[in-house]
């Protein structure tokens, strides 16, 4: 999905921001949530980190690995550090493994310097919203040559501009790396030492890779559609370039310098930089499969890719983006406009926004952000509505966002049980059972739809289908009758038949104990039979093996298709639709289409044999 909105006002506000609840509000619901989060910690992050620590060490070179199966920790691959934030605080912090490993048994703390990459792409889209804030630049839908004529790329796609608001969200079309001349092979410590004028010269004679604005993924040569077989455009390329000529504009064309005085400084993240020449002595070494990385300056290219930092710094830099910081770097608004979808990916539940991949996970967004250089990886992942969030920093492999990632998904869901009445004022009941269950609309003019009631931590679940993108919640109004409140996120999308705040009344329980039906709005539904279930029936195949099923939906006592919807999809992606509908994923049915043919054929074959037989036996009997 493609959401825009008019920036010319650093003050105006977006209808489809994600909204961010203020869980602090309760007292009650922050003890309780530190309670959880303290065990959830001590529980999960210790042995997440301790695997992945002692998986890294082990993990050796296929030849040390035969020359000497046992662990040497002069051996030893990554060095690793990591916090969890939640408010304003560190409520976790743990240090694992080697900062240099010629000097053993010394491990990184929360103040070692590593190499954080692409996490530098914060600081410049912060660079580019406080320009915007200020008035500097009118627009992120600008197109960037309005502030740099110079800037032309070859189009043979249309004839469409390339915005600012594209190159922040990877959508611009433009290659993935800066044409950094032969430094870019043949440097050992200056990769891209060019500048503007030579980079702009390159790009006139650059095609772009796809039409600007559009999704950045492009399907693969055999057509198909799933997330995992589009090719991401991704460029680092296109963040340098706005930088550099936003920081010749308005900085006196030193972005480093601009970035140093109005984030770092206010933020008090001292030992943050570019210059490598000035990295902290407190620094941990980076190491890939050859040894000791090399410490590669990116020069131009260094807005997109040449930050280093540490785990404390990177902690203020969290609070600041969760709202709970006191320095006045950017209004809260635009902060929020800096974490706005843009569009969403294949998979249905990834949202890229501006240099942030976003995870929709129902009632909270997972906002990420990785970084990887040779030697060294960096995550940063954090929940806004939580005010949740997880560093870590790895000297070796690429593990850190997988790490953050897991962290963060494992507690919000923890604290979303906890926190989640207090922030929609949801009062549990104990007779949730008499509602539970599918039912079907009542109309002889409507298409049909079902509403499935489930429930998940005591919260009625409401969903439509179809109609609606993923579940709401069921808030107790009077006897029986309940609200749909919709989740975080879900503040423009509609339902085919209400909207938020729309009433649901259920019929009074009957003599099973359930409810036989409700009334949704102005519609009637009544209760489905049981017997209903999902059946995968698998109909074709990809070059790739890969199965392209249909999903149906079939009644089984009267054998009458009530829902169908093709898709491509895997069992286990069927069995989480049909959790969703029915609160269950135990009555999947995959059926082999090609199988299931030769068994009609067989059967047609055997019935026309009895067919024959039969009327050969009329014969003789009439005979």
């Amino acid at each position: 999905m493609t959401v825009s909105s008019d920036d010319s006002s650093a003050t105006g506000a977006s209808q489809c921001v994600v909204s961010y609840p203020d869980v602090s509000s309760s007292r009650e619901a922050k003890t309780i949530a530190r309670l959880k989060l303290a065990l959830e910690l001590v529980a999960l992050g210790f042995l997440t980190m301790t695997v992945l620590f002692i998986w890294q060490i082990t993990k050796k070179r296929p030849d040390a690995a035969v020359q000497n199966p046992t662990v040497d920790p002069s051996t030893a691959e990554v060095g690793m550090t990591a916090n969890v934030v939640y408010q304003d605080s560190v409520v976790w912090r743990k240090n694992y493994g080697l900062k240099d490993k010629n000097h053993l048994g010394v491990s990184p703390d929360q103040d070692t310097v590593f190499r954080v990459a692409s996490i530098t792409k914060i600081f410049t889209a912060i660079f580019v919203f406080k320009l915007l804030e200020t008035g500097r630049i009118d627009c992120l839908d600008d197109p960037l040559e309005k502030y740099e004529p110079r800037f032309q790329v070859r189009n043979s796609f249309n004839q469409q501009k390339i915005t600012i608001r594209q190159i922040l969200a990877h959508t611009s079309g433009l290659p993935r790396e800066v044409p950094c001349s032969d430094a870019y092979s043949y440097g050992k410590t200056h990769v891209c030492p060019v500048n503007n004028t030579y980079v702009l010269e390159q790009l006139s004679k650059t095609e772009l890779k796809s039409p600007p604005g559009r999704l950045p993924h492009y399907r693969n040569p055999n057509g198909s559609t799933k997330s995992n077989e589009l090719i991401l455009f991704f460029s680092n390329l296109g963040y340098s370039l706005i930088a550099r000529i936003f920081a010749e504009k308005f900085a006196n064309s030193d972005y480093e310098g601009w970035v140093e005085r109005n984030i770092f400084q206010p933020l008090g993240m001292g030992q943050t930089g570019f210059n490598l020449r000035r990295m902290p002595s407190n620094m941990a070494v980076g190491y890939d499969d050859d040894g000791e990385a090399p410490l590669v300056d990116w020069d131009w290219a260094a807005p997109a890719i040449q930050a280093y930092s540490t785990a404390n710094d990177l902690y203020k830099l969290m609070t600041f983006l969760l709202g709970m910081s006191s320095a006045s770097l950017l209004n809260r608004e635009l902060v929020q406009q800096l974490m706005k979808p843009d569009f969403m990916y294949p998979d249905g539940s990834t949202v890229f926004g501006t240099g942030w991949e976003i995870i929709d996970a129902g009632t909270y967004s997972v906002v990420t952000k990785s970084g990887f250089v040779p030697g060294y990886s960096a995550g940063f992942a954090f929940v806004p509505e939580f005010k949740l969030g997880a560093i870590a920093l790895v000297s070796g492999r690429e593990v850190a966002w997988r790490l953050v990632l897991s962290i963060v998904q494992t507690l919000a869901k923890k604290m979303d049980a906890v926190l989640l009445r207090q922030q929609l004022q949801i009062q549990l009941l104990s007779n949730n059972e008499q509602y539970l269950g599918e039912y079907r609309i009542v109309s002889h003019w409507m298409p049909e739809v079902i509403v499935n009631i489930t429930q998940e931590n005591g919260l009625l679940l409401f969903t439509q289908l179809p109609g609606s993108l993923g579940f709401s919640y069921l808030k107790p109004i009077t006897d029986h009758v309940f609200e749909v409140i919709y989740r975080a996120g879900l503040d423009c999308m509609t339902y085919g038949l209400g909207q938020n705040r729309e009433r649901v009344s259920f019929d009074p329980p009957s003599s099973d104990k359930k409810s036989p039906g409700l009334k949704f709005g102005p519609y009637i539904f009544k209760r489905m039979n049981p017997e209903y279930r999902l059946v995968v029936i698998q109909f074709c195949f990809f070059d790739d093996g890969q199965n392209l099923q249909k999903i149906v939906m079939v009644d089984k006592s009267t054998n009458l298709q009530a829902y169908n919807e093709d898709r491509t999809a895997n069992l286990v992606e069927a069995q989480e639709i049909e959790r969703r509908m029915f609160g269950s994923p135990n009555a999947v049915e995959v059926i082999n289409i090609e199988e299931k043919q030769e068994e009609e054929h067989q059967n047609e074959e055997h019935q026309t044999e009895e067919h024959q037989n039969d009327k050969m036996k009329d014969s003789k009997s009439q005979t």
